[in-house]
């Protein structure tokens, strides 16, 4: 778990700080990654940061030369 706060007054999330709680689990065909970023306050900047967190995952998959199943995205609360 680790948190994380912008050093600038970011357009939808200000300075908030907010929590990412990274869980790793076995699966057939290697581990699964849960990434979970949570107390966002509002909705827009959690939809914000779940398409970079998307797009970091499939880097990530790609890097690992894994392809990453259709709906094992991230969970935003």
């Amino acid at each position: 778990m680790q948190t994380r706060r912008y050093d600038f007054d970011h357009p939808t999330l200000g300075r908030r700080v907010t929590k990412v709680t990274t869980h790793l689990f076995p699966a057939d065909r290697g581990a699964r990654v849960v990434v979970r970023h949570e107390d966002f306050g509002k909705s827009e900047p959690a939809f914000e940061h779940a398409g970079g967190w998307e797009r970091m995952l499939d880097w990530l998959g790609e890097h690992l030369g894994a392809e990453v199943p259709p709906g094992a995205r991230t969970e935003e609360a």
